[in-house]
Formats: structure tokens, sequence, C-alpha cells
């Protein structure tokens, strides 16, 4: 009896303080805390330890992990629930009348194919057999121009999204050309494609104009999508806010501020004065100021990852090389709901995680152990940990 009660008295504390548990484990930063499981990636000798591109699918139920492979110009497919093996490789032919200039990413659109945004302003579409079987070209887009340039590069956040009606493409362009005389509202920051009819169109999804004096030097961004609000959202690397974009009114709702408490200011200069940077003064400028990184939207959980270059001091042997290809050696993680409430915070190691190297997934936020500079990296093999936040989910 006196046991029983023992037991029904932990239970009702247990009940009592839970709410005080889940708001300590809030402001944890800790990121292992969270750390679900790990595994390895089983990769050929000859693949790198690097993809620009990778995606999360279900393949006729088959849980996997598309990854491109730039050195051998395949796509491989590997099963993450059966010990990371790849089980099956698609290589893309080359330069032809049937093959691929210079592949710019690529997308899984089903079971059965996926499309390569390719330098010759097509769209290749491939089966898994790597036969091309279609070629979708951009000049049917208004206003057609040889600016134009759609990659799909989940690195830093240049994703090609599907959604019910269709698919949305990034587009990325020299600045230079939105700074003789024009405004904001002139850039073009995404394209929309009926998939059935295969015709491509610009979206309405502009920049306001007074963001000009926001956000003055680079109109790169990296983008999401919430499927369960059908909105996009769009995060500039050189200011501390986001956009969201509505998919059913084709139009921007708001512009939110976001805080880094952690991070130095986000650079002010104007283009004309990063277009006299020399390498070194531009990699300063980089090591000075805070840049966003990547925006992840997580449909299971209903939260952001957000990544950020807090900016600062860095320990490398060639900076230069770091800083100007992105390859930053650490970045801020933070966690949020979709009402934007930051829910934590975490600096992880340095030179452990790759910018840009993950991927949502049922079990969790999978993040690469592949920085160049990781001591502990293999060849052949690729260390991926599991982080769980599904604790801040509202």
């Amino acid at each position: 009896m006196k046991r029983a009660i023992n037991i029904i008295c932990k239970v009702l504390l247990i009940f009592i303080f839970s709410p005080c548990l889940v708001a300590q484990k809030e402001g944890i930063k800790d990121l292992n805390f969270f750390l679900n499981k790990s595994y390895e990636l089983k990769l050929d000798i000859r693949s790198s330890n690097f993809s620009n591109t990778m995606y999360y699918k279900e393949i006729k139920g088959q849980p996997s992990l598309l990854l491109y492979n730039e050195k051998t110009r395949t796509i491989d497919f590997i099963d993450i629930k059966d010990g990371g093996k790849r089980y099956t490789s698609v290589k893309i032919p080359g330069s032809g009348e049937e093959g691929v200039i210079h592949p710019n990413g690529f997308f899984p659109v089903s079971d059965t194919s996926f499309i390569i945004p390719d330098v010759d302003f097509r769209l290749k579409v491939l089966d898994y057999q790597g036969k091309l079987v279609e070629e979708i070209p951009y000049d049917t887009i208004q206003d057609f121009t040889p600016y134009i340039h759609i990659v799909s590069s989940t690195a830093m956040g240049n994703s090609i999204f599907q959604t019910s009606i269709g698919m949305y493409m990034s587009h990325i362009s020299n600045i230079n050309d939105y700074n003789q005389g024009k405004s904001a509202s002139d850039y073009i920051v995404a394209y929309f494609m009926d998939w059935e009819n295969r015709k491509i169109r610009l979206t309405n999804f502009r920049f306001p104009d007074e963001y000009w004096d926001t956000i003055r030097r680079s109109m790169e961004f990296a983008w999401t999508y919430n499927n369960k609000e059908r909105r996009f959202i769009i995060m500039p690397f050189d200011a501390p806010h986001i956009l969201e974009f509505e998919e059913e009114t084709d139009s921007l709702s708001r512009m939110i501020h976001l805080d880094c408490t952690t991070c130095l200011p986000f650079g002010n200069d104007g283009p004309l004065e990063w277009k006299l940077y020399s390498t070194s003064q531009f990699t300063q400028r980089r090591r000075d100021h805070a840049e966003n990184l990547n925006i992840i939207y997580d449909p299971y959980r209903q939260l952001y990852y957000r990544l950020i270059w807090p900016g600062g001091v860095f320990h490398t042997d060639n900076p230069v090389q770091f800083m100007s290809g992105r390859m930053y050696p650490r970045f801020v993680l933070q966690v949020y709901d979709e009402d934007w409430q930051l829910k934590s915070s975490f600096l992880p190691e340095w030179n452990k995680y790759g910018i840009g190297q993950c991927f949502v997934a049922p079990d969790g936020f999978h993040m690469l152990v592949n920085h160049p500079d990781n001591p502990y990296k293999r060849e052949g093999q690729l260390e991926v940990d599991v982080f769980d936040f599904s604790i801040f989910k509202k």
C-alpha cells in the first residue's frame, strides 16, 4: 500500500512540474541534448563528402537520400533506414544531343524521373536510368533574358519546390543587373512551372521598393516552403529578417525582423562599395558582419531552422577559401515555431558540420558531419547526426 502511494505521488509531481521541465528544455543551449541518433552513409571511394544538392524522398516507400556527386556526375540513392547503403546510382549523360552540359543541381519530380537545370537555358527531364526523356526551354518565359539562371542547390537554400499546383524555382542573378535605375520590385524572385502543361511563368513574388534601402548589396536569398500554410519564406543573406509570400494570392503578405543576440550586426554597405572590394576586403567584411545561410521548414514538427554565420574570428589556415566559398567554420542554429517565436539557439562545434549539408526527415533534422576541416573525416564514409526538436512543437 505504501509503495502504491509513493508511485502515485511521483506521478503527480511529474504532472505538476512537467511544464517547468519543458520551459527548461526550451532554454537549453547544448545541441547534443537533442541528438536522437547517428549513422553513416557508405559512399563510393570516388564520391565527394560534400554535395551542393541533396533531397530526402520516399521512393516507392523506401526512405532515401538522393545526393548529387559532382565528381562522378551521378545521383546516388542512399537508403537511410538500412545502414546508409547506396542501393542505386544514376549517371547523368554528358553534353550532346541527349545529354546535360553542366548540371545546376537536380530535383526529384516523381518516383520515376527528375529534372536538371542546365546552362543552355533548358530543364532536362531524365528518368531513373539516366535517359533524357524531355527538354523544357526557358524561352517560353515572358520577358526571357540571358540573365535567367535557375539552380537547385540545397547547400545554400536555392531549392526547387513542388506543391499541389506546380513547381517553384528560385532565380539567381547578378545584382548589378538591378542597380542601374531599377527598384527592388523589378527583381525576379521566382518562377512557377505548370508541370502538366510544361509552361514556365513569372510569379508576383517581388521585394517591396522600400526593401532596397534595407538590403542594397545583394539580392541573394535562401527560401523554404511551408506546405501546411501554403506559404513561401524568403530569407535574404544580408538582412536580419524574412519575407512571407502566400502561394494562394501570389503576393507578399508580411516582412518579419529576426534577432540574433549572439551575432554581430548585419552589413549595410551598398552595391558600389561591394563591387570595389578586393578578395581580402570581402573576406574581412564577412568576418565583421553576420550573414544568413539557410532557412529550412520541418513539416513533421511545424518548425523552422535558421542557419546564420555570426561573424567574428575563425580558425582556418585559408580564410579566403572558406569565406569566399561560404564554407564557414561554424554557424548558429536557431529553432523557431510557426509564429516565429524563437525556441532556442545553438552553436555547434567548430569545423564539424558543413553549411547547408542538412535535410529534414520524419525522424528529425539530419546534419552531415562533413566540414572540410573536420579532423575525423574518412574517405568513403560520412557520419550523419540526427536531432529531434519535437519538444518545441506547439
